[in-house]
């Protein structure tokens, strides 16, 4: 996947609302957000989003569709 097509998803993404563009910030920009590994740790996510998790995943499923487009 070349840069054009990740900033056009990344675009697609934060235009469908400003709670999408807070995630697409968060996961960039926030290194709290990953554990000592580099996993994802939803639940700092999740109070970062000020979310339930349940919220969250609803979230990530609405990107990985735009992903898989």
């Amino acid at each position: 996947m070349s840069q054009v097509e990740l900033d056009e998803i990344l675009n697609n993404i934060r235009s469908k609302g400003p709670e999408y563009e807070k995630l697409i910030k968060i996961l960039i920009e926030e290194e709290a957000v990953y554990t000592n590994k580099g996993r994802l740790n939803k639940s700092a996510l999740s109070r970062m989003m000020k979310m339930k998790p349940k919220e969250l995943e609803d979230l990530f499923y609405d990107c990985q569709k735009e992903f898989a487009r």
